[in-house]
């Protein structure tokens, strides 16, 4: 939970994940995910979606392999 000035929140800020995952020695895996809203632009006109976003541990914890290239890496990893 995150204690906003709104109240609390069931949101982990990006500095208590990283907190969490540097300290755990109980866990294999820490992954994160959350939910927000983008704009693209589909040919003459914009549309409002839901995208999902991820960080790079979430295929490692569910043990997901692919078929063919490859899941993200610490690299790839940049919250916006």
């Amino acid at each position: 939970m995150t204690t906003a000035p709104e109240g609390c929140v069931p949101l982990a800020s990006e500095a208590k994940f990283n907190a969490w995952r540097s300290l755990t020695s109980t866990f294999d895996h820490i992954a994160a995910f959350r939910f927000t809203l983008t704009n693209i632009n589909a040919a003459d006109h914009f549309e409002r979606i839901t995208v999902g976003e991820v960080s790079a541990e979430l295929f490692a914890l569910f043990g997901a392999r692919t078929q063919t290239g490859r899941t993200f890496s610490a690299a790839d990893h940049v919250w916006y």
